[in-house]
């Protein structure tokens, strides 16, 4: 390794620990504010927990980066496929939300949510599994362990994006003017996951293995993927009034509802 290297890999040494402490953060908050037994408070909690599983791989596989254990690939891959399946959920309960103007859509679906981010980074974490045994194994010209990296980021960020195109159209519909906080969740899971799989898409078509510069800064990147979440959920306006209430609240000792989930006159409240 080239000393230039050295600051950059710090760097991804550091930033999980980063993201783990912005995702701590990020629970914390929805407890302390109380919204931890509504819908969107539930789903929260559980992004951050596969957020804290997906840091701790990066961390444990950049710690141990010669010989990565079967343990770290589980811990990795569990996690980033359940990092990369709550925005999605969360996109597509917004968008019934706002199709069926039901409020109750993210306490109706959030037993369907978490069932299926179980289920689904289980299944890829095996298959993951199944693909690296065979590639050690039969040692084929295409390398497989490609498969599990590439599709989940890809198709999360596809239906994210698309989910998210039709949230903002429903939105201008209701005319609701701070809808640029729903965009953050898809930006976030794109910015993070799209640069890091062109770098298995280079090693597929191009079968080079070197890490310049875009490389590293695409791992970078990645490796930010809790830490920006916790700036798009836990320092949006609507967390900061709702700390600013709950402060009021204990000068005045009222007993109310925090407004943390606060509509426009004609849209539905389930808007984080």
């Amino acid at each position: 390794m080239t000393a230039p290297d050295e600051p950059i890999n710090i760097v991804e040494l550091t930033l999980p620990l980063f993201s783990i402490i912005g995702s701590v953060f990020n629970a914390v908050t929805t407890y302390y504010l109380k919204v931890y037994n509504t819908g969107i408070g539930k789903m929260v909690l559980v992004l951050s927990v596969f957020d804290i599983i997906l840091s701790m791989g990066n961390f444990i596989g950049g710690v141990f980066e010669i010989g990565d254990t079967t343990a770290t690939l589980i811990i990795f891959l569990f996690g980033w496929n359940g990092a990369i399946i709550w925005p999605c959920c969360i996109a597509h309960c917004l968008l019934l939300t706002l199709k069926r103007l039901d409020e109750t859509i993210p306490d109706q679906f959030f037993l369907r949510y978490l069932i299926i981010s179980i289920i689904s980074p289980a299944l890829w974490t095996a298959i993951g599994l199944a693909l690296s045994l065979i590639q050690v194994k039969s040692n084929p010209t295409f390398d497989l362990n490609i498969i599990s990296y590439l599709t989940p980021p890809l198709l999360g960020s596809l239906f994210c994006f698309i989910c998210y195109f039709l949230v903002v159209r429903q939105l201008r519909r209701f005319r609701a003017g701070n809808f640029f906080e729903m965009l953050l969740y898809p930006l976030i899971l794109i910015l993070c996951n799209l640069p890091y799989s062109l770098i298995f898409l280079r090693v597929l078509i191009l079968e080079q293995y070197d890490r310049p510069w875009w490389v590293q800064l695409f791992e970078v990147l990645f490796n930010l993927q809790g830490l920006l979440n916790a700036f798009a959920y836990g320092l949006s306006k609507r967390i900061r009034t709702g700390y600013k209430e709950k402060c009021n609240c204990k000068k005045r000792k009222e007993h109310r509802e925090i407004p943390l989930l606060q509509k426009a006159p004609e849209a539905p409240k389930f808007v984080i």
